[in-house]
């Protein structure tokens, strides 16, 4: 896949998973097309992780949600702290039930 294709999609896996407006999000679309990113970056991507937990969280699959955004911290590792803290700030909406939304 080509990294132009593969930012659009991975946009559009986010736009439907955490649109404020119920008519623009669709979370089946949005897991459909970041497991297909997961599958072609080769799980190697920390914001296709924080895309698919965005997306399962909007499915009410908040167990995978925290473990898809718990991979994509251990990915970035010590780089891009600001990312971490966004991403555990989601992680606590997961753990409380609560999907993300933009």
């Amino acid at each position: 896949m080509n990294p132009r294709s593969a930012t659009l999609l991975l946009r559009l896996a986010w736009l439907r998973a955490t649109a404020q407006d119920p008519s623009a999000r669709n979370g089946k679309q949005a897991l459909a097309i970041a497991e297909k990113l997961r599958e072609s970056t080769q799980g190697k991507h920390p914001i296709v992780w924080d895309t698919l937990s965005v997306a399962q969280a909007e499915l009410g699959d908040f167990d995978a949600a925290v473990a898809a955004a718990d991979r994509a911290i251990e990915i970035l590792g010590d780089k891009h702290q600001q990312l971490v803290d966004q991403i555990r700030a989601r992680i606590e909406g997961y753990q409380q039930r609560r999907a993300y939304r933009e």
